[in-house]
């Protein structure tokens, strides 16, 4: 039977970043034949805020996972990606749906 190490203190996570507006995506952004079109499509990616990421938002996650705050979490995938893969890919809606109003 296989021990696991957890009562020693070691958990294992792992983030999942989105589109980070990192130097090597900035490099996709600038041989683009049109940055501002490319960086607009990157961000429609991501629906919470139609933006990219930045290195910063990444960081606080990982930060926390190491803290002390988070010392019950162990074995999660946790997506900082913006609400991508709640959406899983950018759609437009199809006109030909239509929703009752509400009462």
């Amino acid at each position: 039977m296989l021990k696991g190490v957890g009562h020693l203190g070691v958990r294992c996570n792992a983030v999942l970043p989105g589109c980070i507006m990192t130097p090597m995506t900035q490099v996709e952004v600038d041989v683009a034949k049109d940055s501002k079109a490319f960086l607009t499509e990157l961000g429609n990616l991501h629906p919470l805020q139609r933006r990219l990421g930045q290195p910063e938002e990444i960081a606080t996650v990982v930060a926390f996972l190491l803290s002390s705050k988070a010392s019950f979490i162990s074995g999660e995938c946790i997506a900082v990606d913006g609400g991508a893969t709640a959406r899983c890919y950018p759609y437009r809606p199809d006109p030909t749906i239509r929703f009752r109003k509400a009462k």
